[in-house]
């Protein structure tokens, strides 16, 4: 039987060089046609089952078609994708138990594990969760793992259930939010949606705390108060962490009603106080403003938008680089493609926006296709221009 056999590897950024050997078997031979060296982005990827342990199994591959998937009859193994470029990469594992299972306390194995040195003799497992037992019930159940963005193979391993569906994304984190009606001068009970997050409505403000915003693209608090009358003076509308300000002012209150605050806050925030006077808060959502509304700048001056833009920093030679009508993130020698560390590095040294020149050359389909940009493209540079760390974006065609 003759068969072809295409496999991905990840090799990491550190290789200089490797062997590869392809060994016989039998009597038959094994030919190597080609070996291609690719700077692969991260690509989302669904695999579906169905995959009970015991049995090995046939498994779907949507998306990123160059996963490899090994579903043997002890786990699957899951090799040969790249979450290059995710601001969350995630594995969601959804699977059903039987209602043979009863009973309050039952815990079974449901975790994915790292594995270092694969196939040898100093292979190395390491659970991407330090809890790798559930308690489990009867029915459908989804497993979220937030995985590390250099992880490109795991296992997954299950007990006593058929694992449907593994999805590989860059998922949007839930929104948090804390709910209630809390005044200053009184104590409340306020609700999160997120039981993790612990929070105190005293009499001087409202402490979240026990906060985690990895994962977030860009994180923004936003407060809603009601003002049931007008203050004489200005008002406090402020956020504070660890005795610091890390948003707001004291404003004033033209008119009674409703009133939304957004504040745009940093990563490594773990608590903040909620700071507000003369109102009643009545939510706190913590989410991902990863689609912020854009600002409306027309029907300005060159000067005003040139004083609206601030500093700012051209990302050359990177997503407009093109060689003989093909284009390239590295084609014009950087060394790596867009990435969040990048803008990181920009917003850091002072920059306010960003130009973005973008090329599409050979990713434009041909007449039949109505010249149809090619999907994988758009996503790219859509996926740069999220990287921006609160820079403001101008792209250029």
């Amino acid at each position: 039987m003759i068969q072809a056999i295409i496999r991905c590897i990840n090799t990491g950024k550190e290789l200089y060089g490797f062997n590869l050997i392809a060994d016989n078997f039998g009597e038959g031979s094994v030919k190597l046609n080609s070996v291609v060296l690719n700077d692969k982005q991260g690509q989302e990827a669904t695999i579906t089952g169905p995959w009970t342990k015991g049995t090995a199994s046939e498994m779907t591959v949507t998306g990123d078609t160059g996963i490899n998937v090994d579903a043997n009859a002890y786990n699957i193994y899951v090799s040969g994708f790249s979450t290059y470029g995710f601001i969350n990469p995630v594995v969601d594992v959804t699977v059903e138990y039987s209602s043979d299972i009863a009973g309050e306390d039952v815990f079974k194995e449901a975790t994915l594990y790292y594995v270092d040195n694969y196939n040898t003799d100093q292979e190395v497992w390491t659970p991407v969760e330090e809890n790798t037992y559930k308690k489990v019930k009867a029915g459908e159940v989804t497993y979220s793992y937030q995985i590390d963005d250099t992880c490109h193979s795991f296992f997954a391993c299950f007990d006593e259930c058929t694992v449907k569906e593994i999805k590989i994304h860059d998922k949007t984190p839930d929104p948090i939010d804390i709910t209630g009606s809390w005044t200053k001068g009184t104590e409340s009970e306020m609700i999160s949606t997120n039981q993790d997050v612990w929070l105190y409505a005293g009499a001087d403000n409202i402490y979240v705390f026990n906060l985690s915003l990895k994962g977030y693209l860009n994180p923004t608090i936003e407060v809603t108060a009601n003002y049931n009358s007008i203050p004489d003076n200005y008002v406090q509308a402020e956020l504070y962490s660890k005795g610091n300000k890390i948003g707001g002012d004291y404003i004033p209150v033209e008119e009674t009603g409703e009133r939304t605050f957004n504040f745009d806050v940093s990563n490594d925030l773990t608590e903040f106080n909620v700071c507000f006077d003369k109102c009643t808060i009545t939510k706190v959502k913590i989410y991902d403003n990863r689609t912020p509304e854009a600002p409306v700048i027309s029907n300005k001056t060159a000067s005003e938008l040139t004083a609206y833009m601030g500093k700012a920093w051209n990302l050359g030679n990177a997503l407009e680089s093109t060689t003989d009508g093909t284009v390239g993130e590295t084609l014009w020698n950087n060394k790596f493609p867009v990435s969040k560390p990048l803008f990181d590095t920009v917003k850091a040294s002072g920059f306010d926006t960003v130009r973005i020149p973008v090329s599409y050359m050979d990713k434009i389909g041909n007449e039949a296709s109505g010249y149809k940009i090619e999907e994988a493209w758009l996503n790219r540079v859509q996926e740069s221009s999220r990287f921006r760390n609160k820079c403001r974006i101008a792209c250029s065609y």
